[in-house]
């Protein structure tokens, strides 16, 4: 843990490579067959945490083939596991949109949303299904993203804020004009439109998705 910590204060000063070294270092010492002092209860998850460690450093040093290299190592460890924090499927989403796999991106995200309902954690819920309808979106699956935004509309109504509320009322309104589903989407950019703080350039983009819809 004492190397873990260290890697914790190069990462936060950008010392990157320090970092990780210091992280592979430690599980190496994990990986033996034995290690002095440690209970063994604990090797596991403290080997689950260094590989998330080393995941994480690698994507935020921009090293995208050494990050998805030990993300799937943490995957295989436990696929679905108590230890498992929003963060490791996150990463993986964003991994998979770099390397432009969005189905790759939509099963780490559906596996996101699965473990966020599994420890009742609105937030993650909330940001997993957002991510979920835009993959649909991306996919051309505008009837099933539409389904995904009205399900983290129904959570962000509850959690998020005011600018939150209406980002989100907007992409299901988007998904749900081109699914063909013209009411819902007139509706939703009205309510949209009804938001005082709405304006600018946010405020003419719905003003012509809005006449798209009212021209079909």
């Amino acid at each position: 843990w004492a190397r873990n910590g260290r890697a914790y204060v190069r990462a936060r000063l950008g010392r990157f490579a320090e970092a990780i070294a210091d992280c592979e270092r430690a599980e190496r010492l994990l990986d033996a067959p034995e290690v002095p002092g440690a209970p063994p209860s604990e090797l596991e998850p403290s080997r689950r945490v260094i590989l998330d460690n080393l995941a994480e450093l690698h994507h935020r040093s921009g090293d995208l083939e050494g990050a998805a290299r030990w993300q799937l190592r943490l995957e295989a460890s436990e696929p679905d596991g108590p230890w498992l924090s929003p963060v490791a499927p996150w990463r993986g989403v964003a991994l998979a949109r770099a390397q432009l796999d969005l189905v790759d991106a939509l099963a780490h995200a559906e596996k996101g949303l699965r473990g966020a309902r599994r420890f009742l954690d609105p937030a993650a819920e909330d940001r997993f299904l957002a991510e979920i309808g835009d993959l649909r979106y991306r996919r051309g699956e505008a009837a099933l993203a539409s389904d995904a935004f009205r399900r983290s509309l129904a959570v962000r109504r509850r959690i998020g804020e005011p600018e939150e509320v209406r980002a989100t009322v907007v992409a299901a309104s988007l998904a749900a004009a081109r699914a063909g589903q013209l009411e819902e989407a007139e509706a939703g950019f009205l309510e949209a439109l009804g938001d005082p703080t709405c304006a600018g350039r946010s405020r003419s983009e719905i003003l012509a998705a809005l006449a798209c819809v009212e021209a079909r």
